[in-house]
C-alpha cells in the first residue's frame, strides 16, 4: 500500500513540476515503485496459486497486463496530444490509485 501511495504522489507531483531535477527524481521513484509492485504481486501470486497452475496463471496475468497497457497507452497518448503531459501524469496517478 505504501509503494502504491509513493507512486501516486510522485505522479501527481510530476504533473505540477517545473524543475528538471524533479523529473529525474520522479523517474527514479516511479521505477523503484514499479519494480517493487511487480515483485510483491508475483510473490503473492506464487503464494496463492498451486505450483502445477503457476505457468498458466502467470500467462493469463501477463496477457491481461499487456492488454491493459495497450488500451491505456493509446488513450493516454491521445489525451497528452490534445491537452498536455501534465494530464497524462494525472491520469496515470489516477490509474495507480485505482489499482
Amino acid at each position: 500500500m505504501i509503494i502504491f501511495s509513493l507512486s501516486v504522489v510522485t505522479l501527481m507531483g510530476l504533473s505540477i513540476n517545473v524543475f528538471v531535477i524533479f523529473i529525474f527524481l520522479g523517474s527514479f521513484l516511479i521505477g523503484y515503485s514499479n519494480s517493487s509492485i511487480r515483485i510483491i504481486m508475483n510473490t503473492m501470486l506464487m503464494e496463492i496459486v498451486p505450483k502445477p497452475l503457476m505457468g498458466r496463471a502467470m500467462s493469463v496475468w501477463m496477457g491481461i497486463a499487456l492488454l491493459l497497457q495497450t488500451v491505456f497507452a493509446g488513450g493516454l497518448g491521445l489525451l497528452i496530444d490534445v491537452f498536455s503531459p501534465n494530464i497524462g501524469f494525472i491520469c496515470m496517478g489516477g490509474l495507480m490509485l485505482f489499482g
